[in-house]
């Protein structure tokens, strides 16, 4: 490697920024043989760095020493490796922020607040999901639900589908098919909530789902949840407010789940 040369190429960099990629140009120089195949090196880089903020640092500094000879031939496959690896970091960095938000930031007060946010401002899918959340304690699958009005004729009790059917001053949510059904067989809400009542007929002027896309649950359902949380959060969240065993008892009914097992994950109990 012409380490000395690569060195001069970066003095219009920072200091901070030189000594990093010396420290690393060092490194690469004592582990790999830059001529070899990109499998290999990506191999013994894998093998003899595990922390994922180093490794990256390590191919930045790889992929600036192949621009800096001109090797084209190589790039794109370190440049892939990248890619990869900052997906993974990336992805991690959004689990601990998400866990840091649950765990410090929003409470239940504050999704309540957003529930009657969104009844103020007419986002009625917003505010119907939200309520079925926080209510029942729900999975994305309870959610995708057919509408029906009082007067239909559909065997509810022999199909595949869920439903929410509208009365004059009720709801009721028929849930049939969920993850734990063969278990702990239907599931029955009933709703006379007038705002609840207010939301679903308007939803229902425009459509008979109350999801617009459920080809991917958890990413439709989040788009309309508060701060984009989703199913787990928002019972984490609940769970950690109500830190009860009655309340427990009575999420783990709504969600068709052993309250034990709700208490083992959850609990502060």
């Amino acid at each position: 490697m012409d380490i000395d040369g690569f060195l001069y190429a970066l003095n219009d960099l920072s200091t901070t920024t030189i000594t990093n990629h010396e420290r690393n140009i060092h490194k690469l120089d004592d582990l790999l043989d830059i001529n070899d195949e990109p499998n290999t090196n990506i191999k013994i880089l894998y093998k003899q760095e595990k922390r994922i903020p180093t490794l990256m640092s390590l191919y930045k500094t790889l992929l600036k020493y192949l621009h800096y000879i001109d090797d084209n031939e190589y790039i794109t496959d370190y440049n892939n490796e990248y890619n990869k690896i900052k997906k993974k970091y990336d992805d991690n960095k959004k689990k601990e922020t998400r866990k840091m938000l649950i765990e410090s930031v929003y409470d239940a007060n504050d999704l309540y607040s957003k529930l009657e946010e969104f009844y103020k401002d007419k986002e009625y899918t917003a505010y119907v999901i939200t309520y079925i959340l926080l209510n029942y304690n729900t999975r994305n699958q309870d959610l995708d639900l057919k509408i029906l009005k009082s007067d239909h004729k559909v065997d509810i009790k022999n199909d595949n589908n869920n439903y929410l059917i509208i009365y004059k001053t009720m709801v009721k949510i028929y849930i049939g098919t969920y993850k734990t059904a063969n278990i702990y067989g239907p599931k029955l809400f009933i709703i006379r909530d007038k705002k609840f009542i207010t939301a679903i007929n308007s939803i229902y002027n425009t459509r008979d789902n109350l999801l617009i896309n459920n080809s991917n649950l958890t990413t439709e359902i989040t788009k309309y949840t508060p701060y984009n949380l989703n199913e787990v959060d928002i019972l984490k969240i609940l769970l950690k407010h109500n830190n009860n065993i009655e309340y427990y008892k009575r999420a783990s009914e709504c969600r068709g789940t052993d309250y034990k097992t709700l208490v083992e994950k959850y609990s502060n109990l």
